[in-house]
């Protein structure tokens, strides 16, 4: 079973992403689980049609308890079907760098690991091309890809990404622009498959 790890910032839409992975992954015919935090006023929820093959579980945003809880979810799943991919939505305030090493640490075998994604919206206030807060830098250092909502015709994130590569030069990124259709959720499933590109 491959876990995908999907951080980010509350409200940097990571329940989409986890779904719309997860329903381009079932169009591939995988088996997908997917944890995602537990929905309430104060967190994401999607708009997005969830396939009915993919099989949801929910976990509550308990930072301190989450990769505790994580840990002792995954043999039950384990039992439940051989999934193809399990797909995590991390809490804000974890770096998802931090739930892969718990998991390594946790000696299950037959497991393997996609990039550790984190989503960033470059248009935060705090974020330009000149300074990155620190919580932000520490997401970027433990993270393989970044999923960065990024127009061509903004100037902003240019210089944005141009940062991001100073922090972490081995990171991939995935831009991508609401509404633009340069890029596909399947161009993103074939960028965690597909280490070879830098940026897409």
């Amino acid at each position: 079973m491959q876990i995908v790890l999907i951080g980010g910032f509350a409200g940097s839409e990571k329940k989409d992403l986890v779904f719309s992975v997860g329903n381009e992954l079932i169009a591939r015919s995988k088996n997908v689980c997917a944890l995602v935090i537990e929905s309430s006023g104060n967190n994401e929820r999607t708009t997005l049609k969830i396939d009915p093959a993919i099989i949801v579980k929910e976990m509550r945003n308990i930072p301190c308890t989450f990769v505790n809880d994580l840990v002792a979810e995954l043999p039950e799943i384990g039992r439940q079907s051989p999934f193809d991919h399990l797909l995590v939505e991390v809490p804000f305030s974890l770096p998802p760098g931090n739930v892969k090493k718990a998991i390594v640490s946790s000696g299950f075998k037959d497991l393997s690991f996609a990039p550790v994604i984190c989503m960033l919206d470059v248009n935060m206030p705090r974020i330009d091309g000149t300074m990155i807060p620190k919580i932000v830098k520490t997401l970027i250092l433990e993270s393989e890809i970044i999923v960065a909502g990024a127009c061509p015709a903004d100037k902003k994130p240019i210089a944005v990404l141009s940062k991001i590569f100073e922090v972490n030069p081995d990171v991939k990124v995935f831009e991508h622009c609401a509404g633009s259709g340069v890029h596909t959720i399947g161009d993103f499933v074939d960028m965690i498959i597909n280490r070879d590109n830098k940026t897409l």
